[in-house]
């Protein structure tokens, strides 16, 4: 259960960007654990490539009772950016945010995540992501594995959560996919 009364998920606009920054700056240290040097953390705001990749990429942001809490990237078919603030870890707004990124595809998902990066891996899972392949790569100069996932078509629902019943979960699921597709349509995301 969310700890927050409301959550939207809405268009980035350029005055979310101090907000995203902050978010950015708090989860990626915890993005690094396991899987890379922490010096290889680098702010947004200083990262000339990645901010580069932000800018290019389609931005949606989860705003939670009036502050933005949240934001995925979209550049084609990958889930090119996907944080939340560490303060709302566990209250499903990574997965609004996804099931609404979801919506504003045409391709069958693709990310890359950290191999380190456990709690990642699982959240993707869950949404029926699967390995295609690992690669040496570098993060900032130190040296990483990054594991490429793709979304398997047969999952259309994600596995119900222990204790939940999972007809209710697959409809509340269903329901909330159908949300965010009406209204990335209706702000012309979507194809």
């Amino acid at each position: 259960m969310s700890k927050f009364k409301k959550i939207v998920v809405r268009q980035y606009v350029d005055g979310d960007f101090d907000r995203v920054s902050e978010i950015h700056d708090l989860a990626r240290p915890i993005e690094l654990q396991g899987s890379c040097d922490a010096q290889a953390f680098i702010t947004l705001a200083d990262d000339r490539d990645g901010l580069s990749d932000f800018q290019q990429s389609q931005k949606l942001v989860a705003v939670a009772d009036d502050v933005v809490m949240g934001f995925v990237g979209i550049s084609g078919a990958e889930v090119s950016w996907l944080y939340v603030d560490p303060t709302a870890f566990g209250s499903r707004i990574g997965a609004k945010l996804l099931l609404n990124a979801f919506a504003a595809m045409d391709h069958i998902p693709i990310a890359y995540v950290l191999a380190g990066n456990v709690t990642a891996r699982k959240f993707y899972h869950h949404f029926g992501f699967q390995e295609v392949t690992q690669f040496d790569s570098d993060n900032n100069g130190y040296p990483c594995r990054v594991i490429k996932l793709q979304m398997e078509c047969k999952n259309v629902y994600p596995t119900a959560p222990a204790g939940l019943n999972s007809q209710r979960y697959r409809a509340a699921v269903k329901a909330e996919r159908k949300n965010a597709r009406d209204w990335s349509r209706s702000v012309g995301i979507s194809a």
